[in-house]
């Protein structure tokens, strides 16, 4: 990504980090990828931000996003409507991640995902998930009663 937008530096590229779950985060903490993929991020993060033709934004730390597990079609992939609203969020720069708050924003990953983690509901939440099987109201396939 950094490669093309340098070799381009009079286009601007956006790109996103898609906003997991809160569910997904803890499935990767069990399987012991969490710190992995923590410090992945950071990694690319930083790598992208330094590009001043890029503009990175991530949603990752807005739960009431992340942490509503009915913004989820399964633990990776949220629902149409959710995608729809981060394209808004986008458009009036929201969420964008750049050299001045990086590392405020992945303090603040960090933190919230830790957070999820010790959740004392946690465990109840995602082990008896119900992702994927509730809609908003209004959407394709919901059970409206």
């Amino acid at each position: 990504m950094t490669e093309t937008a340098k070799k381009h530096p009079d286009c601007v590229f956006d790109y996103f980090i898609s906003p997991y779950s809160g569910l997904w985060w803890a499935q990767t903490y069990e399987a012991g990828d969490l710190a992995k993929v923590l410090e992945a991020e950071e990694i690319v993060v930083s790598e992208i931000v330094a590009c001043p033709n890029i503009h990175l934004y991530s949603y990752n730390t807005d739960t009431s996003l992340t942490w509503n597990l009915d913004n989820y079609k399964d633990p990776l992939h949220y629902g149409d409507w959710i995608g729809e609203e981060l394209l808004v969020f986008m458009k009036r720069d929201e969420g964008r991640i750049t050299k001045q708050n990086m590392k405020a924003y992945l303090k603040k990953e960090r933190e919230l995902t830790k957070d999820w983690i010790t959740h004392s509901g946690c465990k109840k939440n995602w082990r008896g998930s119900t992702v994927g099987k509730r809609r908003r109201k209004g959407d394709p396939g919901r059970n409206e009663e």
